[in-house]
């Protein structure tokens, strides 16, 4: 439960990461540290924020923004009290049910609510699980991306399924499952494998590697990921190289317990 939140926050700390480094040089928990400070400082400089108490608050401005609802998710495994946001964060899920919103928008804004210790499945009798996830009139109409933050909302929240759902985390295994192309990797559109969507698709999958089926699939996805790797340890999507899709594969690799810093596959001319 909590190593799904774990890797959203490397996704969200590795973005501003240079992301290539020689394999003998691993990052300890306090060059990591160090990087998540710098960073809240940096956001907390432009939201003109003295201290990360006063940043909290500012984020609870403008939580109906799904770029804050990322940075109250990545902060809460950090350890930072976000509960200021909770009253905010509250309104912004009452707003989704007056407006034309897509199952992802529920499926995040659940994430933001478990990370300021709200009950997605309770938010003034609304059940934000049942209408973005399992109930969902629109989970089918958005694709892959749907499938996999369905599982992770469900997964952080450590969500029941009741037995008379519309969907259940096997119905939305299969249909990620079912997408994958023939090269092994995953994509939002076309036939060649994109290194986030891939990425995506196995953080979602981590959870059921003992199933033979999800293995066989993850198995043939990290294969994706190890050969797209560039020489300088880097990943790109679309043809560019960026450190979103770097940041993806981490996430993807923390969930499913492969060392990013010593995994032979994942290190190229001695760059991870």
């Amino acid at each position: 439960m909590l190593k799904k939140l774990t890797a959203l926050l490397i996704c969200a700390v590795m973005l501003s990461l240079s992301v290539t480094v020689n394999a003998a040089e691993n990052y300890t928990k306090e060059d990591i540290s160090k990087t998540i400070d710098g960073i809240i400082s940096y956001k907390s400089a432009i939201l003109k924020a003295d201290d990360t108490a006063s940043f909290v608050q500012k984020l609870s401005e403008t939580t109906d923004n799904s770029e804050t609802q990322w940075y109250i998710i990545s902060l809460s495994k950090y350890g930072t009290d976000v509960t200021a946001v909770q009253s905010s964060m509250i309104k912004s899920a009452e707003k989704l049910y007056k407006s034309k919103s897509k199952a992802t928008d529920f499926q995040r804004t659940s994430l933001a609510l478990y990370a300021c210790g709200l009950n997605p499945e309770n938010i003034n009798g609304k059940n934000l699980l049942s209408d973005g996830v399992y109930n969902s009139e629109n989970v089918n109409k958005q694709g892959i991306n749907a499938y996999v933050y369905a599982l992770l909302s469900l997964d952080c929240a450590n969500a029941k399924v009741p037995s008379d759902a519309k969907y259940d985390r096997e119905y939305f295994i299969k249909k990620i499952i079912g997408l994958q192309l023939s090269d092994g990797g995953f994509t939002l559109m076309g036939k060649s494998a994109d290194t986030d969507v891939t990425a995506m698709c196995l953080q979602a999958l981590a959870p059921y590697k003992s199933d033979s089926t999800v293995k066989e699939s993850i198995d043939r996805a990290l294969n994706v990921l190890s050969k797209k790797q560039n020489e300088k340890g880097g990943y790109s999507s679309f043809g560019t190289v960026n450190s979103e899709s770097v940041s993806q594969v981490i996430s993807a690799l923390v969930a499913l317990d492969i060392d990013v810093q010593s995994d032979s596959r994942f290190i190229k001319n001695g760059n991870t």
